[in-house]
């Protein structure tokens, strides 16, 4: 991968989305758009205050469509006072029928599937929807257009989702998309990168907001 140099790296925060009654249920989400719960609710407003007391002051937002995301966003926006970009490329993985599938249920009447995604989940396609390797070449696209506008030391924040996220990660860190765990984000959660040559993650899963909850 290659980015363009700057003389003063771009930060960018990668924010997953608040909680949903699937989230909660444990069940696969995918391209379902069901909005944020109460507590998802108040996730996204927590992030937000949160953000703003570690002093993040961002020149950009954008942020997958789907709602649990838009909803993040828009909580984000209003207490950074920075406009919303939506770009479909960030909304989450197409689970195809696996969708609003319990993860317990999912591991015991998909055995083989789910095996064939724990060993190389980039080489496999959920039936009716994409594969992760798919997920990981859009979302690039949809970040490299958002750098391509930003100012060298600017700020960027991006919404999206669990697996975006992750796919994202494994690639700034050379991490076989098998590995993508150990990228997850806990609802609400962000990642902080340093936009050099290669990407830097500053750090990961933070969410002070959410310590003690």
């Amino acid at each position: 991968m290659i980015t363009r140099a700057m003389p003063a790296p771009l930060r960018i925060f990668l924010v997953r989305h608040g909680q949903t009654a699937w989230n909660a249920e444990r069940r696969l989400l995918g391209r379902t758009d069901i909005p944020l719960d109460d507590t998802g609710v108040l996730q996204a407003r927590g992030v937000a205050d949160a953000l703003a007391r570690a002093g993040v002051r961002p020149a950009a937002l954008v942020s997958s469509p789907l709602r649990r995301a838009a909803a993040t966003a828009q909580a984000i926006s209003a207490t950074l006072d920075v406009a919303v970009r939506h770009d479909p490329d960030l909304a989450e993985m197409d689970q195809g029928t696996l969708e609003g599938v319990p993860a317990d249920v999912l591991r015991r009447d998909h055995a083989a599937l789910f095996a064939a995604w724990r060993a190389d989940p980039g080489a496999v396609t959920l039936p009716g929807g994409e594969s992760f390797g798919a997920v990981q070449q859009r979302a690039r696209l949809a970040l490299h257009r958002a750098v391509d506008g930003a100012a060298p030391g600017s700020t960027l924040v991006v919404v999206s989702h669990q697996l975006v996220l992750g796919a994202l990660l494994c690639e700034w860190t050379d991490t076989p998309l098998s590995g993508w765990s150990r990228w997850a984000h806990r609802n609400t959660a962000w990642s902080e990168l340093a936009w050099e040559d290669p990407p830097r993650v500053v750090a990961h899963d933070q969410a002070p907001h959410l310590e003690g909850s």
